[in-house]
């Protein structure tokens, strides 16, 4: 069912490429929430009629993650949110740990957090570089460490298929290099179409790797085809658009339009407008590879992979 694979295996790059060139040839532009909306749900339902009952979610606490819960949970959907963290002595909790625990709470969710310390965070790099091997850097074990963490978690539980919002970001203009492309709209949407070309070698070929090394099959309601096509006909000016938050002060709202979508479905609007920083960022296990490599006396991150690599 995932666009990125067949029979369960990553397609080639030139595969993707080619079906996102495609996907998005000729798109007329259609302001339609009410069919976006619906695309969202149905793209969450099939995958979980699919899974069956042993359903683990990657969940920060983010609209994405968040959103895919909160319609399994209103469809009568088992499933157990993983929450993955880095927190060092002396340090705060992480933002993606704090987050997650009240919307877990709130929307009554079945969570599992999994706080890795910096011991715990060096043998979670270690295996991730074992597994990507010439794919290793900062971002993919970063990003790559709340996936392995979370999934292996996931597995000691016998759970088997994992839901996530990856796609999201690059269908709705969420990274901050599509504020930046933000000039005109034919430049955010060339970006969002560019960054969903980009995500084989940026995402897939990672989270796959990862994925199959623990046996865990990996779902992406947001990278379903016919939300897609919904969401790249929606015009840029409602994807990243200007909004009075709670103080009434105006703010530049990255995905807009998903967030609306979102409270029309039910999430209450903190877990809606939530802000969302990227996963190794708000689980701050970009931190660890910071202090791992200090602790090496490394002059830099790139450094502790290399040197872990070796």
């Amino acid at each position: 069912m995932e666009t990125y694979a067949r029979d369960g295996l990553l397609i080639s790059e030139k595969e993707w490429r080619i079906f996102v060139a495609k996907l998005c040839e000729d798109v007329e532009e259609n302001l339609d929430l009410t069919l976006l909306k619906e695309k969202i749900e149905s793209a969450v339902l099939a995958r979980a009629k699919i899974a069956g009952e042993n359903i683990g979610l990657f969940f920060s606490g983010g609209v994405d993650s968040t959103l895919i819960g909160w319609i399994l949970k209103k469809n009568n959907i088992p499933f157990t949110a993983y929450t993955v963290g880095f927190q060092d002595e002396g340090t705060k909790m992480p933002e993606d740990v704090e987050e997650s625990l009240t919307a877990a709470k709130e929307l009554g969710f079945k969570q599992k957090i999994i706080m890795l310390n910096l011991e715990e965070a060096d043998e979670v790099f270690k295996e991730c570089a074992k597994i990507l091997k010439d794919d290793t850097n900062v971002v993919s074990l970063g990003v790559g460490g709340v996936v392995f963490s979370a999934a292996r978690a996931a597995k000691k539980d016998r759970v088997t298929h994992f839901f996530g919002g990856l796609g999201s970001e690059e269908l709705f203009a969420g990274y901050q290099r599509h504020e930046a492309a933000n000039t005109t709209p034919d430049a955010l949407q060339k970006e969002c179409r560019d960054g969903l070309a980009n995500m084989w070698a940026r995402d897939f070929k990672r989270d796959c790797a990862l994925a199959e090394s623990l046996g865990i099959i990996l779902h992406t309601p947001f990278l379903d085809e016919e939300l897609i096509k919904v969401a790249m006909a929606i015009p840029a000016s409602e994807k990243i658009k200007e909004r009075k938050n709670e103080k009434g002060e105006v703010e530049l709202v990255k995905k807009h339009c998903l967030r609306i979508v979102a409270e029309e479905l039910g999430l209450t609007a903190s877990f809606a407008w939530r802000p969302k920083r990227a996963a190794q960022y708000g689980s701050r296990l970009d931190s660890a590879l910071d202090k791992l490599a200090k602790n090496e006396k490394l002059s830099s991150k790139s450094e502790y992979i290399i040197q872990i690599l070796a």
